[in-house]
Protein backbone atom coordinates (compact mmCIF):
# COMPACT_ATOMS: atom_id res chain seq x y z
CA UNK A 1 0.00 0.00 0.00
CA UNK A 2 2.94 1.99 1.02
CA UNK A 3 5.07 1.67 -2.34
CA UNK A 4 1.28 2.55 -4.23
CA UNK A 5 1.05 5.70 -2.40
CA UNK A 6 4.44 6.48 -2.97
CA UNK A 7 4.45 5.97 -6.78
CA UNK A 8 0.78 7.91 -6.89
CA UNK A 9 2.85 10.74 -5.17
CA UNK A 10 5.61 10.49 -7.58
CA UNK A 11 3.04 10.66 -10.57
CA UNK A 12 1.36 13.45 -9.39
CA UNK A 13 4.73 15.70 -8.64
CA UNK A 14 6.40 14.73 -11.95
CA UNK A 15 3.13 16.19 -14.29
CA UNK A 16 3.12 19.51 -12.06
CA UNK A 17 6.29 19.84 -13.03
CA UNK A 18 5.25 18.98 -16.77
CA UNK A 19 2.68 21.92 -15.70
CA UNK A 20 5.72 23.81 -14.84
CA UNK A 21 7.46 23.72 -18.17
CA UNK A 22 4.43 23.89 -20.16
CA UNK A 23 4.11 27.40 -18.26
CA UNK A 24 7.41 28.15 -19.46
CA UNK A 25 6.75 27.61 -22.98
CA UNK A 26 3.93 29.59 -23.32
CA UNK A 27 4.27 32.35 -21.48
CA UNK A 28 7.99 32.82 -21.82
CA UNK A 29 10.99 32.06 -18.83
CA UNK A 30 9.56 31.90 -15.54
CA UNK A 31 11.77 32.34 -12.81
CA UNK A 32 9.92 29.97 -10.59
CA UNK A 33 12.51 30.21 -7.37
CA UNK A 34 10.88 33.41 -6.78
CA UNK A 35 7.53 32.74 -5.69
CA UNK A 36 4.58 35.67 -4.61
CA UNK A 37 4.59 36.57 -0.73
CA UNK A 38 1.25 37.30 -0.58
CA UNK A 39 -0.40 37.43 -4.46
CA UNK A 40 -3.97 38.14 -2.95
CA UNK A 41 -3.09 41.93 -1.97
CA UNK A 42 -0.02 42.55 -4.45
CA UNK A 43 -2.27 45.19 -6.16
CA UNK A 44 -2.23 46.57 -2.70
CA UNK A 45 1.73 46.39 -2.32
CA UNK A 46 2.91 47.56 -6.02
CA UNK A 47 -0.03 50.66 -6.21
CA UNK A 48 2.02 53.85 -5.56
CA UNK A 49 5.18 52.31 -6.07
CA UNK A 50 8.11 52.89 -8.33
CA UNK A 51 10.65 50.55 -8.98
CA UNK A 52 14.04 50.40 -11.09
CA UNK A 53 15.38 47.56 -13.42
CA UNK A 54 18.21 45.83 -11.35
CA UNK A 55 19.77 45.52 -15.17
CA UNK A 56 19.14 49.14 -16.39
CA UNK A 57 19.07 52.05 -14.20
CA UNK A 58 17.39 54.15 -16.45
CA UNK A 59 14.55 51.41 -17.11
CA UNK A 60 11.91 51.95 -14.31
CA UNK A 61 8.18 50.97 -13.62
CA UNK A 62 5.45 52.45 -11.65
CA UNK A 63 1.76 51.26 -11.21
CA UNK A 64 -1.04 53.23 -9.50
CA UNK A 65 -4.55 52.34 -9.80
CA UNK A 66 -4.77 50.21 -12.58
CA UNK A 67 -2.49 52.35 -14.81
CA UNK A 68 0.99 51.57 -15.39
CA UNK A 69 4.27 54.45 -16.10
CA UNK A 70 7.68 54.59 -16.15
CA UNK A 71 10.74 55.33 -18.50
CA UNK A 72 11.99 53.17 -21.03
CA UNK A 73 15.46 54.36 -20.77
CA UNK A 74 15.02 57.46 -22.77
CA UNK A 75 11.34 57.60 -23.54
CA UNK A 76 8.45 57.79 -20.94
CA UNK A 77 5.37 55.11 -21.47
CA UNK A 78 2.14 54.74 -19.70
CA UNK A 79 -0.58 52.44 -20.17
CA UNK A 80 -2.46 49.77 -17.87
CA UNK A 81 -2.35 46.97 -16.13
CA UNK A 82 -4.72 44.22 -14.74
CA UNK A 83 -3.74 41.45 -12.02
CA UNK A 84 -5.08 37.97 -11.99
CA UNK A 85 -3.98 34.67 -10.55
CA UNK A 86 -0.57 35.56 -10.15
CA UNK A 87 0.05 37.03 -13.64
CA UNK A 88 0.21 40.70 -14.87
CA UNK A 89 -1.38 41.68 -18.17
CA UNK A 90 -0.46 44.79 -19.30
CA UNK A 91 -1.12 46.76 -22.36
CA UNK A 92 -2.76 50.29 -24.14
CA UNK A 93 0.81 51.89 -24.32
CA UNK A 94 1.47 55.62 -25.59
CA UNK A 95 5.07 56.87 -24.97
CA UNK A 96 6.69 59.77 -26.05
CA UNK A 97 9.04 60.71 -28.93
CA UNK A 98 12.12 61.56 -27.75
CA UNK A 99 15.27 59.94 -29.96
CA UNK A 100 18.66 58.50 -28.11
CA UNK A 101 22.06 56.85 -29.14
CA UNK A 102 20.72 54.17 -30.97
CA UNK A 103 21.74 51.47 -28.45
CA UNK A 104 19.49 52.46 -25.95
CA UNK A 105 16.75 53.16 -28.03
CA UNK A 106 17.43 49.28 -29.53
CA UNK A 107 16.95 48.72 -25.43
CA UNK A 108 14.30 50.50 -25.00
CA UNK A 109 12.05 48.83 -27.81
CA UNK A 110 12.93 45.59 -26.24
CA UNK A 111 12.04 46.12 -22.88
CA UNK A 112 8.29 47.90 -24.65
CA UNK A 113 8.15 44.74 -26.34
CA UNK A 114 8.98 42.47 -23.48
CA UNK A 115 6.00 44.48 -21.00
CA UNK A 116 3.06 44.33 -23.24
CA UNK A 117 1.35 41.37 -22.71
CA UNK A 118 1.02 38.14 -19.70
CA UNK A 119 3.80 37.81 -17.06
CA UNK A 120 4.41 36.06 -13.88
CA UNK A 121 4.23 38.40 -10.98
CA UNK A 122 5.62 38.47 -7.86
CA UNK A 123 7.42 40.67 -4.89
CA UNK A 124 10.34 39.38 -2.75
CA UNK A 125 11.35 42.04 0.14
CA UNK A 126 11.77 45.23 -2.05
CA UNK A 127 12.28 43.22 -4.94
CA UNK A 128 9.82 42.91 -8.16
CA UNK A 129 9.39 40.53 -10.37
CA UNK A 130 7.86 40.69 -13.75
CA UNK A 131 8.69 37.65 -16.21
CA UNK A 132 12.13 37.08 -16.14
CA UNK A 133 12.76 41.17 -15.57
CA UNK A 134 13.78 41.81 -11.92
CA UNK A 135 13.36 45.48 -10.39
CA UNK A 136 13.80 47.11 -6.81
CA UNK A 137 11.91 49.80 -4.76
CA UNK A 138 12.91 52.95 -5.90
CA UNK A 139 9.72 55.56 -4.42
CA UNK A 140 6.73 54.66 -2.68
CA UNK A 141 4.08 57.74 -2.87
CA UNK A 142 2.90 58.50 0.78
CA UNK A 143 -0.43 57.18 1.72
CA UNK A 144 -2.34 59.79 3.55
Amino acid sequence: MKLLLSLLFLFIVSDASYADKYDDLVYGSINYQYKPENIGNISDVINNKQYKSVNNKKITIGFSNGRVFGSGGVNRYMGTYKLKDGMITIKGFDTTIMMGAKEMMEQEQEYLKFLKGRHNISISHEKLFIGNKEFYLIKSEKQN
